[in-house]
């Protein structure tokens, strides 16, 4: 099981990246929670953009 962020509108997992800063820990990528609210990131699906503290969390 893996936790994701999903789009508010269309509820896609896959996001266009802005460059974002987050901190690579054994091949995985995370978000420290300050930077959470200055990071955005654009829906490869629907096309909405929206910063990534207002995205859903998702269980996969």
């Amino acid at each position: 099981m893996k936790i994701q962020l999903s789009c508010v509108r269309c509820g896609s997992t896959e996001f266009n990246h802005e460059p974002i800063q987050c901190i690579k820990v054994e091949g995985n990528y995370y978000l420290l929670h300050e930077d959470i609210k200055d990071n955005e990131v654009t829906c490869a699906k629907c096309g909405l953009r929206d910063y990534v503290a207002n995205l859903v969390i998702v269980f996969k």
